[in-house]
This record gives C-alpha cells, structure tokens and sequence, in this order.
C-alpha cells in the first residue's frame, strides 16, 4: 500500500496502476485530474484530521469505473473530503467515489469544495452499530449517499450550509 505520513499534501497525477491501500495518515492526498489518478479503485483510509482533495474538471470517478472507497476507521476521527476543480473555469461537476464506510465511535466528516462542485457515493455506506457520524456539508457544495443506507442503529446527523441528498431509497 501507500502511506501518507507527515505534514502537508501528496499528489498523485496522471493514469496509475495502484490497487492496494492508500493510508492517509497526517495531511493531505490529492488526486488530480485523471479519473484513475487514485490507483483502481483503491481503497482509501483516511486518519483523523487528514484531507483528501478531489480535483478534476470534469464529472468523473475517482479510482475508475469501480471508484475508490473510503474508509474512515479512528474512532472520533474528523476527515475531510475536498472537491474542486483542477483549473480553467469549470463549475457545478459531481466527483464520484465509491462507498462510505464510517467505523466505530461518533466522527465527522466534512465536505467542502468550491465553483458549485459535489461529491457523490456510489455504493453501499457501512456505518458502525450505535455510533453517531455527523456530515458537515459546505455551503455551495453538495453531498450525496446514493447507496442504500442498510439497517443499522447508528446515526446520521447533518450539519453545515450544503445539500445532502439520500438517492439510494
């Protein structure tokens, strides 16, 4: 796998290979541009207080056709998943991942972004038994769950100024 330690930000550009982890575990990863920039379909596992950006100018999926899934395992970890564009004028594109899966005790996840951008998840969210994962949505961004939410006892709260919509019902 990939390990992110350390302050500050690591790009990954262009077409990779890379299908095994990316673990961010201090600072930030970004993917920029290319639908596969983010390896197929990695996994991505995101520590408490890590960013990942999400840049491209197009609407797309991250991690290709499969789309990289996200993982959010430290309990009372706050993540956040940043959308933009990667330059020009672009606005009001939908950057595509695959799952959300939040683990054990209460975490927050923000969403931000810029220029109208959204960020979608394509599969099934897992969210741990009797936690509680807040989903902190930007305004002018928006954040959408468009997997079937399965029976769970956990709870979802929304904060912040942007859209959350749940399409998977």
């Amino acid at each position: 796998g990939l390990y992110k330690t350390g302050a500050g930000d690591f790009a990954l550009n262009g077409l990779n290979t890379l299908s095994t982890n990316i673990f961010v575990q201090a600072g930030s990863v970004t993917g920029n541009q290319l639908s596969a920039s983010t390896g197929a379909a990695a996994p991505i596992w995101l520590s408490n207080g890590t960013t990942l950006n999400l840049r491209a100018n197009t609407t797309q999926n991250f991690g290709g056709g499969t789309q990289n899934p996200i993982f959010v395992a430290d309990p009372g970890a706050s993540v956040t998943i940043d959308v933009n564009r990667f330059d020009g004028g672009a606005t009001g594109n939908i950057l595509i991942l695959g799952a959300l899966n939040a683990g054990a005790g209460s975490q927050t996840i923000s969403v931000t972004g810029g220029n109208g951008y959204g960020l979608r998840f394509a599969g099934v969210p897992t969210f741990s038994p009797e936690t509680t994962t807040t989903l902190d949505v930007g305004a002018g961004t928006s954040l959408e769950l468009a997997g079937i939410i399965p029976s769970t006892n956990a709870a979802l709260i929304k904060n912040g100024g942007g859209m959350l919509l749940l399409s998977g019902a």
